[in-house]
């Protein structure tokens, strides 16, 4: 908020005032808040970064480009897929200076390339191997599809549905804004074009939500009860089909249980063993 805050007052009070107002109350950040998953907070210091960023360029100091390196770091270490954005804002910002922008932002990087290194290191016996597994798992060897695939303009058709009538407004104002805010806007364009290009997508992870052939009870329901149903995929048009359906049952399962099974299937270091 204090980051928003001083980049809307760059430009006046009620800048600063209506663009802390959006990020304090935009129902979607409402909704997510209370699910902090990493994308979330990898977002929050993506933001900051763009923030420190959007300074003139004369006036970012070493410890400036030192915390832009920092938040960048941490925006990918956090989630890989914002890696495309974080490096264009690199570029922006570095340009050909090595000496006066990429050192800086070099030397605020290394902790957070540390701890998350030794972190994987201890953990999975080489630095950074979690980010290559998941990249070798997920698009390599298509895992992430196992929960579905979608056309390659599904967060545009999302997006236009829940945002409805804030569309056209927003896309507006980008477009009058895009001299002043480019390095946003640009942010958000190549994350949307690079999200877009893979073939699993998801407007955000909910447990129950995402994966096909699971369902998920009301807290009032008893083992065996049946909590929900899926048609078979024959032609019926309502009536009677040709393939039968699905139905979905419930069933006790420890947390333990769900744990061992998200360490199988994801092939994770068990430590205790």
């Amino acid at each position: 908020m204090a980051f928003i805050w001083r980049l809307g007052a760059r430009e006046s009070r009620v800048h600063a005032f209506l663009a802390s107002l959006v990020a304090a109350a935009w129902f979607e950040i409402v909704y997510f808040a209370i699910r902090p998953l990493t994308e979330a907070l990898a977002c929050d210091f993506a933001l900051t970064a763009l923030a420190l960023a959007s300074r003139p360029w004369r006036d970012l100091s070493f410890r400036t480009l030192a915390g832009i390196g920092l938040c960048l770091a941490l925006t990918v270490l956090l989630r890989l897929q914002l890696a495309p954005g974080a490096a264009l804002v690199a570029i922006a910002v570095g340009r050909l200076q090595i000496r006066r922008c990429w050192a800086p932002m070099l030397a605020g990087a290394v902790p957070a390339l540390v701890v998350f290194g030794a972190a994987d290191w201890l953990t999975w016996g080489a630095p950074f191997a979690s980010d290559f597994r998941s990249v070798a798992i997920n698009l390599g060897a298509g895992k992430a599809s196992v929960y579905g695939v979608e056309p390659w303009n599904w967060y545009a058709r999302v997006v236009a549905a829940i945002w409805g009538p804030f569309v056209l407004p927003v896309v507006a104002l980008a477009a009058v804004r895009w001299r002043r805010s480019n390095l946003w806007i640009g942010f958000a364009v190549v994350e949307l074009a690079v999200h877009s290009l893979i073939p699993h997508k998801e407007y955000r992870f909910v447990y129950g939500d995402n994966a096909p052939g699971t369902a998920q009870g009301d807290g009032d329901s008893q083992a065996g009860q049946v909590v929900g149903k899926k048609d078979g995929q024959g032609k019926g048009d309502d009536r009677a089909g040709d393939r039968p359906g699905v139905d979905y049952y419930e069933t006790d399962v420890t947390l333990e249980e769900l744990i061992e099974i998200m360490f199988e299937d994801l092939e994770l270091p068990n430590l205790e063993r």
